[in-house]
């Protein structure tokens, strides 16, 4: 028991540094170090002489006009009444928008790209149901050539859906199967410039082509850019008591919790009640059995009984065998030291069998 609870602490410990000292950062952030965040595109826009700004707060409740260019990440992670609001403001916006979708299928995804004319669109069929070709389709890796002169070709995860370019659109980059992967597209006095997340990433950033197209996009589009990490889950410090629970106080929750289990498991471990002894548990050979039995005799000092009863069992469970009268005699004699030498020379007699003389 005391084994099991010092296992269980450990356990305990390890669990809640682990929430305590995770990246509690949204994947496709901006601020993230993680291999599918966007901490790298962010620094490599900042080396070609870019500002960048976070949106971390609802932009209808910001006082100042944002101008600059709109980093805009899917998946967003608001709920749907929020998600329709950030819809209506992407719509609104005036000015150039970077719009990174996922590749994967989505509600805010489907809805906002459709109110643009750009519905989603599936370029890979279904996931196979093997598991080695699963894993195969889940890592493959496109290497996508660009349209224009000039530019090197991306190295990237494959998607799965991909925005369908508007007529008219400009064509950075095409999927293996011809449809538009990286584009950009006027509607009125917006531009929106469409490409997939997964080409922009840290882990994507080794690959020249996709630095080369930061790097244009960089000097193409105007600055701030301002990276909408509010749509993320991302809230500012100062933001009024509308803003959400952060996620370290949901850590400090889970803290409590484990705490709470640990003490339950502890408490419920121990007996309830005054404390008593177990009794031993009876289990055991017919062998164990006898040399207990023998155990006790020998204690009482029940040498001479023993023996005399083992010289009358003999002749009873053998019909053909009469031992002498002398073997009565020396049972009546026999002492604790030679108890044992005598029965085994008794044993030995029962295997001749037959019948003694008393001569």
């Amino acid at each position: 028991m005391k084994r099991l609870l010092i296992v269980g602490s450990v356990l305990l410990v390890v669990m809640v540094l682990a929430v305590l000292l995770a990246d509690h950062s949204p994947p496709a952030s901006s601020l993230s170090k993680r291999a599918g965040g966007l901490l790298a595109a962010r620094q490599l826009v900042e080396l070609q002489g870019v500002a960048t700004e976070t949106l971390d707060r609802d932009p209808e409740t910001l006082e100042e006009e944002l101008s600059g260019t709109l980093v805009s990440i899917f998946p967003w992670r608001l709920f749907s009444l929020r998600s329709e609001e950030r819809g209506e403001f992407l719509r609104r916006w005036r000015g150039t928008a970077i719009l990174l979708y996922s590749g994967n299928l989505n509600d805010d995804e489907d809805t906002t790209f459709g109110s643009f004319d750009m519905p989603l669109a599936a370029v890979r069929d279904d996931p196979p149901v093997a598991p080695a070709e699963w894993f195969r389709y889940t890592r493959e890796i496109w290497t996508v050539e660009a349209e224009a002169e000039g530019f090197e070709p991306l190295v990237m995860p494959a998607v799965t859906w991909v925005p369908l370019a508007p007529a008219g659109s400009r064509v950075l980059y095409r999927a293996p199967g011809g449809e538009p992967l990286v584009f950009a597209v006027d509607r009125g006095v917006s531009r929106f410039w469409v490409m997939p997340l997964r080409a922009v990433v840290n882990s994507s950033l080794r690959q020249g082509g996709n630095a080369d197209l930061l790097a244009s996009l960089a000097a193409e589009v105007p600055s701030p850019w301002i990276f909408d990490e509010h749509a993320l889950g991302v809230r500012g410090a100062d933001v009024g008591e509308d803003n959400p629970v952060g996620r370290r106080v949901f850590s400090l929750l889970g803290l409590h919790l484990l705490v709470l289990y640990g003490v339950s498991a502890w408490a419920l471990g121990r007996r309830f009640g005054t404390p008593w002894r177990e009794a031993p548990v009876l289990v055991g050979s017919t062998a164990i059995f006898l040399r207990g039995l023998g155990a006790l005799h020998r204690r009482a000092g029940h040498h001479r009984e023993v023996a005399e009863a083992l010289v009358a069992r003999s002749e009873e469970l053998d019909s053909r065998l009469r031992l002498a009268s002398s073997w009565r005699r020396e049972a009546a004699r026999v002492t604790a030291k030679g108890f044992l030498e005598w029965a085994r020379k008794l044993a030995v007699r029962r295997r001749l069998g037959g019948v003694d003389s008393d001569e």
